[in-house]
């Protein structure tokens, strides 16, 4: 069993945030692979408050964007880029299509699921444990299965904080 130290576990953070210019309180558990292939520039930007759990990758080849108070749990796969069978039969170098994968605001995505390039999570959404999810997913809903199909509507209101007094 692997154990984090504190201050590496903290290191491992500010480190991240830094190389990808990340939110406050963004933090990348264990075993975490945040990366871009094929020779693509990619794009990712990451909100405030994500949370990327344990074994997970995230590949940013062409655009994603993670906005604010995201948990991805662990051994999540969330890609940004895709191929063309065509392409890939005939050996047609560099064969890579890049695309903007979006997950919105106070989206969680359970442990195990694959979220395919092109997809956007929808604010407020749950992603069950496992799901593939091949479409968009609409703001406050709960999408699960292989392919992830909508098991139910969240009905949810935003409760905004008390505002500080300025006694």
């Amino acid at each position: 069993m692997y154990y984090t130290l504190p201050d590496t576990y903290q290191e491992k953070n500010d480190a991240y945030s830094k190389a990808f210019k990340t939110g406050k309180s963004f933090i990348v558990g264990y075993d975490t692979f945040i990366y871009r292939t094929h020779g693509l520039e990619g794009k990712l930007l990451i909100g405030d408050n994500v949370t990327i759990s344990d074994h997970c990758t995230i590949d940013y080849s062409g655009e994603l964007i993670i906005e604010d108070n995201v948990v991805i749990s662990e051994s999540v796969k969330i890609f940004s880029h895709d191929h063309q069978p065509y392409m890939l039969t005939h050996k047609i170098p560099n064969n890579a299509i890049v695309k903007k994968t979006h997950i919105r605001n106070n989206a969680w995505i359970g442990a195990g699921s694959i979220i395919l390039a092109g997809v956007v999570i929808g604010q407020y959404s749950v992603i069950g444990a496992g799901s593939v999810v091949t479409h968009d997913v609409p703001d406050n809903s709960i999408f699960a299965g292989n392919p992830a199909k909508r098991i139910a509507d969240l009905n949810c209101e935003v409760i905004q904080p008390p505002k500080k007094s300025t006694d």
